[in-house]
């Protein structure tokens, strides 16, 4: 387990996995922590494959926050993570409400630059489901 230091001061574990170049960021569901991606992550050929999972504030191992809990503070604490691993781009992975966190990053960093889209259902299909894009961030140094 590995820390980053949030602006406030709360101190955010993290995990890595695999090496390579552009960081995949898995962020966990609400209530849970960065272990919750452990089994996924033990099945996968990690050559090539960098993976950074955190566990937010008050979640896992993480640090309580004094200041409470935002949205502004989730996001800064997957940043806080992002420079302590030296991404300056990167793929966040999430679901549920850490898929709202994902967006907000995002929204968050008005320097930040999409080169995959996420993209709502077209006339592509794989397999009667919809195929999506990933979206990938580039987090100013």
């Amino acid at each position: 387990m590995q820390l980053a230091q949030s602006d406030d001061g709360t101190s955010i574990t993290y995990e890595t996995h695999g090496s390579g170049g552009l960081k995949l960021i898995l962020l966990h569901g609400w209530g849970g922590s960065s272990s919750y991606w452990r089994d996924l992550v033990s099945h996968l050929n990690l050559k090539g494959l960098p993976i950074i999972a955190p566990s937010y504030r008050g979640h896992g191992d993480s640090d309580k926050p004094v200041t409470g809990y935002t949205l502004d503070g989730f996001a800064k604490d997957v940043l806080a993570v992002a420079d302590a691993v030296g991404a300056q781009r990167f793929v966040l992975v999430g679901f549920s409400m850490s898929g709202k966190f994902a967006q907000y990053i995002t929204a968050l960093n008005p320097t930040c630059t999409w080169t995959r889209a996420h993209r709502p259902c077209s006339s592509q299909r794989v397999s009667g489901s919809c195929r999506r894009r990933e979206s990938v961030v580039r987090h100013p140094a």
